[in-house]
């Protein structure tokens, strides 16, 4: 579900995030926002998934290049940000 509502936004970079992570009554939840706690928790996963669109996302869409220069050990630590971000979005429910 969580794929669909991403796949078919209109939406990118932090207006993305924004539009389906955050706010009072964000679309997408990974968790069930009852405390001050689970509010906090979605706030900082917003600001993780913004980052790593900063951080790794855009040098490469904004700037032309054949290669990306980056050390193995930065490689598999985005890959682990990753796997993280994309398993929290999977896992996530979907209230409209």
């Amino acid at each position: 579900m969580a794929f669909l509502i991403w796949n078919h936004s209109t939406s990118d970079g932090s207006t993305l995030v924004d539009d389906t992570l955050g706010g009072n009554e964000p679309l997408l939840r990974i968790n069930e926002l009852t405390t001050d706690s689970h509010r906090s928790e979605q706030k900082g996963f917003v600001n993780l998934v913004k980052g790593v669109f900063g951080t790794f996302r855009n040098p490469t869409a904004h700037a032309p290049r054949i290669e990306w220069p980056i050390s193995e050990r930065d490689a598999l630590d985005l890959f682990s940000i990753a796997s993280y971000v994309h398993r929290r979005i999977n896992d996530a429910v979907y209230k409209p």
